[in-house]
């Protein structure tokens, strides 16, 4: 997933099919939501700061364990169990390492889980916050 290297709607618009567990959830906007999106992806500074991001040098992680379990406030992780982008096991880490973290996954969800699923997300954040 290296749309830098060939950053066009098409590029974009293949990205975001990636984002999503069924990209039939776009729908017929696809190509719109991607040209909308290429306005900011095509700043320079956009650019920079997502190639800084994953420009991994070692450890693709700089967080450590040791750095999570510092973490006294509640956390809520919530994982497409679909998510192409971030495997699952990455939800898994982050609710292992995080102190009395909650771990929710949910099913035929990718990257977007908050876009494929917004009520299940909306109250899932809900009630955390509460």
């Amino acid at each position: 997933i290296l749309f830098y290297e060939d950053p066009t709607v098409e590029a974009m618009a293949d990205l975001m099919t990636k984002f999503v567990f069924d990209p039939a959830v776009l729908g017929d906007e696809l190509h719109g939501i991607a040209a909308e999106r290429m306005a900011r992806a095509s700043r320079p500074e956009v650019e920079r700061s997502h190639r800084a991001t994953f420009a991994f040098a070692g450890d693709p992680l700089p967080i450590s364990k040791d750095t999570m379990a510092t973490i006294t406030q509640p956390v809520l992780v919530v994982h497409g169990r679909d998510d192409r982008l971030m495997p699952l096991e990455c939800g898994h880490w982050y609710a292992d390492a995080i102190p009395g973290a909650t771990l929710e996954i949910i099913d035929d969800a990718g990257h977007w889980l908050q876009i494929e699923h917004h009520d299940r997300f909306r109250d899932l954040v809900r009630e955390f916050l509460r």
